[in-house]
């Protein structure tokens, strides 16, 4: 039976040093810049789906809820009146913390470019 030169190598071609490459570049068959395809968008954005899927998926439950019991969507917007100054005070630190941090970054950024 003849031995498979495909799974067997050679040590002393390992040892080889590629020939040095040229000086000139190959021409790229792709732009520097190029849009990202479908696919590689949709993946970047997969924390988003999620969420987004998670939203509508409460929402739907909640409209069925409230056609299968009723007086629930009364309920439901009474707790929502009275939570409502209870969370708007964390929604406003929460914007203003986040403007802050922004511009904490934006003014580390102008410094680090304007020292290199």
């Amino acid at each position: 039976m003849a031995p498979n030169t495909a799974t067997q190598f050679e040590p002393q071609r390992l040892l080889e040093l590629p020939a040095r490459r040229s000086a000139t570049r190959p021409a790229r068959s792709e732009p520097a810049t190029r849009r990202p395809t479908r696919a590689e968008s949709a993946a970047g954005n997969g924390a988003f789906i999620e969420v987004a899927s998670l939203a509508g998926g409460a929402g739907i439950l909640l409209v069925q809820l409230c056609a299968l019991v009723p007086g629930l969507l009364v309920c439901l917007l009474i707790v929502g009146a009275f939570a409502l100054p209870l969370l708007l005070p964390v929604l406003v630190l929460g914007l203003v913390a986040g403007a802050l941090a922004g511009l904490a970054r934006l003014v580390g950024w102008a410094f680090r470019s304007m020292m290199s």
